[in-house]
């Protein structure tokens, strides 16, 4: 009942006064509205991150590049290889760790690659050469029709998997792509499947839209048509299956390679760790800058809050008085001053969720192309709870300060 009492006369207290109410409230407010603002941020951009990571192959995939031979070995560059199908084979015997393995050919290595049907262009197409592996590594899923084999390969077959944006380019959409034909580079392949459309919206566009210009052919058709009689390959990707052992995978598969290389150091070996950890470095950081914030903004509240309370029990000294006289008990006047406080601070509160969930509108208009911030109803509850928390905290002096309060002095006080 005290309780009850209390929080009518703070909210009382709030409708007779709205503008220093408001004032008062202010510091949490925008507190509750940044923490929330923040967390949705970080939540924004850590599933923008997974979704890339994810359609990029995982933590689990190894990438092996071109590179330029260190100084002391330019001069024995020529007696490389470089990356070939040797590779693959000799990967394959001698680092189990390893489960799946993707030669791949791109006959533009950026992409750029027109491809053509009837008149109709599509431009800017990955084409490349692959092998089954390629699916599980890169993450591909087949809508319609199947995927290429390694018989097509052997067969040096002229069949292509196209991208979803392929299809829209070279096709109509009363038309059945499969068994049609294409053309790259002035040669025609036979679609034999299409892959399934990756979609991952953030801030209006489609990030992965690059996976749906894609054209697969198999990877011994596009070396003998497009590389002439050169055998290297552009890229050659790994998966590993243990992820807890990347680290001495990616030492095995370094190992072998050099060997294949004839000791010559011209690849690297790249894994999305070291991706991650500078993702989590700048989560890091922009949880404690952003929270940061939210605290001082929650402490000068806070502050606030415990003056205008203090002030307003000096404006009620008499009153205090009279009902200490009427035989009010100091945990009464107690109750009465922190649930006031509680009602204060639950109001801010209350405000301040709203102007988060705001907040988080207004960033993802103003920031199209970034990683939209997402509203976590968690960080409601925690932004609420903040608030009462810095609300009772700050009532507290106030509170000591009106309950130890002398009745007599109270009575005489002008």
């Amino acid at each position: 009942m005290l309780l009850l009492n209390g929080m009518r006369d703070g909210w009382r207290e709030i409708v007779a006064h709205p503008i220093r109410s408001l004032l008062t409230m202010f510091g949490l407010i925008c507190g509750v509205a940044s923490l929330i603002a923040m967390i949705g941020m970080v939540h924004g951009m850590l599933a923008g991150w997974r979704a890339s990571l994810y359609e990029m192959g995982g933590l689990e995939k190894i990438g092996s590049e071109w590179a330029r031979p260190p100084e002391y070995q330019k001069h024995l560059a020529g007696i490389s290889p470089g990356r070939t199908v040797r590779d693959v084979r000799a990967v394959f015997r001698n680092v189990p760790g390893v489960t799946h393995i993707s030669p791949e050919f791109a006959i533009d290595e950026y992409g750029g690659t027109e491809a053509r049907r009837k008149g109709r262009s599509s431009p800017d197409n990955l084409v490349y050469g692959v092998v089954p592996d390629v699916l599980a590594i890169n993450r591909y899923d087949i809508e319609h029709g199947r995927f290429i084999t390694a018989l097509d390969s052997d067969r040096g077959r002229c069949v292509a998997v196209i991208g979803t944006q392929v299809v829209q380019d070279l096709f109509s959409p009363t038309e059945n792509p499969l068994g049609q034909t294409i053309e790259v580079k002035g040669k025609p392949f036979k679609v034999i499947g299409i892959f399934k459309e990756c979609v991952f919206m953030q801030g209006g566009r489609n990030v992965v839209a690059s996976k749906n210009r894609v054209v697969c052919l198999p990877l011994a058709t596009a070396l003998l048509r497009f590389n002439g009689s050169s055998p290297r390959l552009t890229w050659l990707n790994f998966r590993a299956g243990d992820i807890d052992r990347l680290d001495a995978i990616v030492d095995a598969i370094q190992n072998t390679l050099v060997i294949m290389h004839r000791g010559v150091l011209d690849f690297t070996l790249e894994t999305e760790e070291e991706r991650a950890i500078a993702f989590h470095r700048a989560e890091r950081s922009l949880k404690t800058s952003m929270g940061g914030v939210s605290a001082i903004s929650l402490f000068v509240g806070g502050i606030v809050v415990m003056n205008i309370m203090l002030a307003s029990i000096k404006e009620r000294i008499r009153e205090i008085g009279v009902r200490k006289a009427l035989g009010a008990r100091r945990r009464d006047i107690f109750l009465q001053v922190m649930a006031e406080a509680l009602t204060i601070s639950a109001v801010g509160g209350v405000v301040g969720v709203v102007a988060g969930a705001g907040l988080i509108s207004l960033l993802t208009w103003l920031l199209p192309g970034q990683p939209p911030p997402v509203l976590i109803p968690s960080a409601m509850v925690l932004g609420f709870s903040a608030s009462l928390i810095t609300g009772i905290i700050a009532g507290i002096y106030p509170a000591f300060t009106a309950a130890f309060l002398d009745p007599i002095e109270a009575l005489q006080y002008d």
